[in-house]
């Protein structure tokens, strides 16, 4: 229904039917009326020439000059001359009105003529600035659109590579140390690239899906850090529930980066994931080696990604608290279950 009010308002090859249908409107009463079309016919067609040229001059020529450049009270004048032109005409022409008022006083039968034709042109010139509004309204509405897509685009691109950058870090410290892990962590990374690939590039994935990679990044942390302990709190009841693809992939990173200490010492990171009506996802760990965490030059670069994500496509439909307090980082994340991109 929607394409075709679309279609019938904004589609040139169908607006003669708006057209046709406004002056069927405006004189239909008259068309029917047989003995007056028979009696008044060559009058009544110089009189509809007149009205169409005056109303269209208004619509295509005085709307575009004057109305949408906020020229009002121009406008507005402009617009009463030609009301007056359409009384002028409709009394030089004995207009369809002319029989009925002609024992009356003629102020009497120039403010009726006045009000007809007044509602003629307002009635014209509502629809117009109508149409013109939607019209804008789906203008601006595309381009928001357009604008988001472009916006998630870069953000998730910004994604790809600041995460590549971490893995490799930690690839580079196994190879240093003769890892002998270090093959399978290449086959870990492998799947989780992979899965940003072709999951990824996707406007949503069910909370399944995203939770699941979420652990094999785990398993990958973990096969590089003994001092690594993950506790993880899983209830999701629908693991279709849809979700941005790597949505909290950066606050699982950033517990695994900063809880690390330069002693080695054991750190235990505590997730929970549970979906109802909404996604609940909380993650908290110790803060690792203080000076570290101070100095790290991509501090907040990938939580700004994920903030500016969620605004974008859930807007104020969504909650997310983090708290630092008493040496434990702490992030909480609420998302609505429903989710339409």
């Amino acid at each position: 229904m929607t394409g075709i009010r679309e279609r019938l308002l904004f589609d040139r090859r169908y607006s003669w039917m708006l057209h046709v249908a406004f002056w069927l409107f405006v004189y239909l009463d008259l068309i029917l009326d047989i003995d007056y079309m028979q009696a008044y016919w060559d009058e009544f067609l110089i009189s509809t020439a007149i009205d169409i040229t005056v109303i269209y001059f208004n619509l295509y020529y005085l709307i575009p000059k004057f109305l949408l450049r906020k020229k009002y009270l121009l406008y507005l004048l402009l617009t009463f001359g030609c009301v007056i032109i359409l009384v002028g005409v409709a009394e030089l022409f004995d207009c369809p009105f002319c029989d009925e008022v002609s024992s009356r006083n003629k102020i009497i039968y120039f403010v009726e003529a006045f009000v007809f034709n007044a509602f003629i042109v307002g009635f014209a010139i509502g629809l117009k600035l109508f149409k013109t509004l939607v019209n804008n309204r789906m203008k601006l509405e595309e381009l928001n659109t357009l604008k988001t897509q472009s916006e998630l685009n870069n953000l998730k691109k910004q994604i790809n590579p600041h995460f590549l950058f971490n893995t490799m870090n930690s690839m580079y410290v196994m190879a240093q140390k003769g890892d002998e892990r270090l093959p399978d962590t290449i086959l870990d990374l492998s799947d989780l690239m992979r899965f940003q690939l072709h999951q990824g590039s996707k406007s949503t994935i069910g909370i399944g899906e995203e939770f699941k990679f979420i652990k094999n990044y785990i398993k990958f942390e973990q096969l590089r850090r003994s001092d690594l302990t993950v506790n993880i709190n899983e209830s999701i009841q629908d693991p279709s529930t849809p979700i941005p693809p790597l949505i909290l992939l950066c606050f699982v990173e950033n517990a695994m980066k900063h809880s690390k200490s330069m002693d080695n010492s054991p750190n235990t990171v505590e997730i929970t994931i549970k979906t109802t009506d909404t996604i609940q996802f909380d993650i908290t760990n110790k803060i690792g080696d203080f000076q570290t965490h101070l100095d790290d030059p991509d501090k907040g670069i990938g939580q700004a990604n994920v903030k500016k994500r969620l605004d974008l496509i859930y807007g104020s439909d969504y909650t997310l608290a983090i708290d630092e307090d008493n040496g434990l980082y702490s992030v909480s994340l609420t998302l609505p279950s429903y989710l339409s991109l």
